[in-house]
Protein backbone atom coordinates (compact mmCIF):
# COMPACT_ATOMS: atom_id res chain seq x y z
CA UNK A 1 0.00 0.00 0.00
CA UNK A 2 2.84 2.40 0.82
CA UNK A 3 4.32 1.85 -2.64
CA UNK A 4 0.92 2.40 -4.31
CA UNK A 5 0.38 5.65 -2.42
CA UNK A 6 3.87 6.85 -3.36
CA UNK A 7 3.41 5.96 -7.03
CA UNK A 8 0.04 7.68 -7.19
CA UNK A 9 1.49 10.76 -5.45
CA UNK A 10 -1.25 10.63 -2.84
CA UNK A 11 -1.16 12.33 0.49
CA UNK A 12 -3.15 12.17 3.67
CA UNK A 13 -6.18 14.34 4.17
CA UNK A 14 -6.49 16.33 7.34
CA UNK A 15 -9.64 16.05 9.38
CA UNK A 16 -10.32 19.77 9.28
CA UNK A 17 -14.04 19.62 8.54
CA UNK A 18 -17.00 19.77 10.86
CA UNK A 19 -20.59 18.90 10.04
CA UNK A 20 -21.55 21.37 12.78
CA UNK A 21 -20.28 24.22 10.58
CA UNK A 22 -23.23 25.78 8.72
CA UNK A 23 -20.92 26.89 5.91
CA UNK A 24 -20.04 23.22 5.23
CA UNK A 25 -23.30 21.38 5.85
CA UNK A 26 -25.79 23.14 3.58
CA UNK A 27 -28.73 20.79 4.05
CA UNK A 28 -28.93 19.53 7.65
CA UNK A 29 -32.06 17.50 6.83
CA UNK A 30 -29.77 15.02 5.04
CA UNK A 31 -27.71 14.43 8.19
CA UNK A 32 -29.11 11.14 9.45
CA UNK A 33 -27.49 8.39 11.51
CA UNK A 34 -26.91 6.37 8.34
CA UNK A 35 -25.33 9.27 6.43
CA UNK A 36 -23.07 10.91 9.04
CA UNK A 37 -19.89 9.04 8.08
CA UNK A 38 -20.40 9.47 4.33
CA UNK A 39 -21.15 13.20 4.58
CA UNK A 40 -18.21 13.71 6.94
CA UNK A 41 -15.85 11.97 4.50
CA UNK A 42 -17.21 14.11 1.67
CA UNK A 43 -16.70 17.26 3.76
CA UNK A 44 -13.11 16.20 4.51
CA UNK A 45 -12.52 15.64 0.78
CA UNK A 46 -13.86 19.12 -0.01
CA UNK A 47 -11.75 20.73 2.75
CA UNK A 48 -8.62 19.05 1.35
CA UNK A 49 -9.38 19.77 -2.32
CA UNK A 50 -9.68 16.03 -2.90
CA UNK A 51 -12.37 13.61 -4.05
CA UNK A 52 -14.34 10.92 -2.29
CA UNK A 53 -14.56 7.88 -4.56
CA UNK A 54 -17.41 5.53 -3.70
CA UNK A 55 -19.82 2.96 -5.04
CA UNK A 56 -22.58 4.41 -2.81
CA UNK A 57 -25.15 6.28 -4.86
CA UNK A 58 -27.17 7.19 -1.77
CA UNK A 59 -24.80 10.02 -0.80
CA UNK A 60 -26.41 13.40 -1.47
CA UNK A 61 -23.54 15.69 -2.52
CA UNK A 62 -25.82 18.75 -2.37
CA UNK A 63 -25.79 18.47 1.43
CA UNK A 64 -22.13 19.59 1.51
CA UNK A 65 -20.81 22.85 0.07
CA UNK A 66 -18.95 21.97 -3.18
CA UNK A 67 -19.85 18.33 -2.58
CA UNK A 68 -20.90 17.76 -6.18
CA UNK A 69 -17.38 18.60 -7.35
CA UNK A 70 -15.72 16.28 -4.83
CA UNK A 71 -17.82 13.13 -5.19
CA UNK A 72 -16.71 10.49 -7.69
CA UNK A 73 -19.13 7.62 -8.20
CA UNK A 74 -17.39 4.41 -9.23
CA UNK A 75 -19.20 2.50 -11.95
CA UNK A 76 -20.02 -1.12 -11.41
CA UNK A 77 -19.34 -3.21 -14.49
CA UNK A 78 -22.15 -5.57 -15.38
CA UNK A 79 -21.28 -9.12 -16.30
Amino acid sequence: MIQFVAEMEMGRCGNDASLLDDSILLEPKHLTPSSVADLYLLAVAVANNASLATFDRRINPAAIKSGKNSLELISIAST
